[in-house]
């Protein structure tokens, strides 16, 4: 059992019985405080609070309440029924569902932000076993808690960064799984209206044991040379491989530039041997001596792929978009994109979008950035954190900075 804690504003200081068992800093931020000092009987619950600014004291949308602390939920094991449950397909916001009422925090939408459960059914090839198998979950708010066939894998409590877990270990391959995912849209991060739910993509990834990192495993840099006449470009990219078996394997890594129209630029290939559970860093370099740079009125896009090789055999690839370009600030002139000056015209814009609340698709995002350039808007300011990948991608596309 846990005390939960909706509101304190701005800073707690709890005691139980008499003894100082947590102190919590943060205005209108949920938390739990655990009552290992709890007894049968009676018990004395006393909190000082520090008001810094405003009206101060407990309590906001909802007071104080008893929890129950994480542990298996029924709703986390693979025996729940869950055939009454509403199947929505993300990204999913379910916060923006509700009905609006004055009681609930106006700058949080004035929509009640309760938790909720995810709960998701696949079956697991027989020949993924001895493979890599994990889920990536891009965005989940807030507070999130995973389990995968009964067995807890972990929290991650931001809203707004993306986390991952390993499925190996607890995978039943040749048969069916079930991801549970349990969120709490009352832990806000923010003082504008953040939503709740699994409002970014979810990805289930199986590969090949010895395979490129999941996260930043490619990344590249330009080099521009000439860029007002005739520009070339020098390609650094710095890929990580993991090795997730536990004895030595020898392998090939192959990247190769595709240009904006297809054509194969350069390839550079280099061996490597990775030790059991090793992970190991190579940095190609390479060349495109007719560059086309990205620019706002002509996002041209290369393509770094990464691939992992096995006795010439492919085992594991990876496409990595990347524009050549430059850009500098001069203390007198300004910004400058390619050496030519562009005034930035643009706008701050959080993540949230009338009718979704935070759940938004892929084409709303694209859309959003084009009806922003349609305005004449070149920059996209980002509010106030990190933001999908999807976005980020629409912008390179599109001819749009961040």
């Amino acid at each position: 059992i846990v005390l939960h804690f909706e509101s304190v504003d701005d800073n707690a200081t709890v005691y139980i019985n008499g003894k100082r068992v947590l102190h919590h800093e943060g205005w209108n931020d949920p938390f739990d405080v655990p009552l290992n000092s709890w007894t049968d009987g009676q018990n004395d619950v006393r909190v000082l609070v520090e008001n810094t600014d405003g009206p101060g004291g407990i309590g906001a949308v909802r007071f104080v309440e008893l929890d129950s602390e994480v542990g298996q939920p029924n709703e986390a094991k693979p025996t729940y029924k869950d055939a009454a449950w509403r199947t929505v397909h993300l990204p999913h916001d379910y916060v923006i569902e509700g009905k609006f009422e004055e009681q609930f925090d106006a700058g949080h939408g004035a929509l009640a932000r309760g938790s909720a459960w995810y709960r998701k059914s696949f079956d697991l090839p027989r020949s993924a076993m001895g493979k890599s198998v994990w889920v990536d979950f891009d965005g989940a708010f807030s507070d999130a808690h995973v389990w995968f066939n009964g067995a807890y894998l972990g929290a991650h409590r931001s809203g707004y960064t993306g986390f991952q877990f390993d499925l190996q270990r607890y995978a039943r391959f040749g048969g069916s799984n079930v991801l549970a995912v349990h969120l709490d849209a009352r832990k806000t991060e923010g003082w504008w209206y953040e939503g709740g739910g699994l409002y970014r993509h979810v990805w289930l990834t199986i590969a090949d044991p010895v395979h490129v990192a999941p996260a930043g495993g490619v990344f590249v840099t330009t080099k521009v040379v000439g860029v007002s006449s005739m520009p070339s470009a020098g390609i650094s990219a710095q890929l990580t491989i993991d090795n997730t078996r536990s004895v030595l394997d020898r392998i090939t890594v192959r990247a190769t530039v595709v240009s904006p129209t297809g054509r194969i630029v350069a390839t550079k290939t280099t061996p490597l041997s990775l030790a059991g559970k090793q992970t190991g860093v190579i940095v190609p370099v390479l060349s495109e001596p007719s560059a086309k740079l990205w620019s706002l009125n002509h996002p041209q896009l290369y393509v770094l792929r990464t691939e992992v090789l096995r006795g010439g055999k492919v085992v594991d690839a990876t496409d990595t978009p990347f524009g050549i370009r430059t850009i500098r600030f001069d203390a007198a002139k300004g910004f400058f994109l390619n050496e030519k000056p562009v005034k930035l015209k643009g706008t701050c814009n959080h993540q949230d979008f009338a009718g979704v609340g935070i759940g938004l698709t892929d084409s709303i995002l694209a859309w959003r950035i084009r009806k922003l350039q349609s305005m004449g808007s070149n920059a996209y300011r980002c509010s106030h954190n990190e933001v999908a990948t999807e976005l980020l991608d629409a912008c390179d596309r599109l001819g749009m900075l961040v």
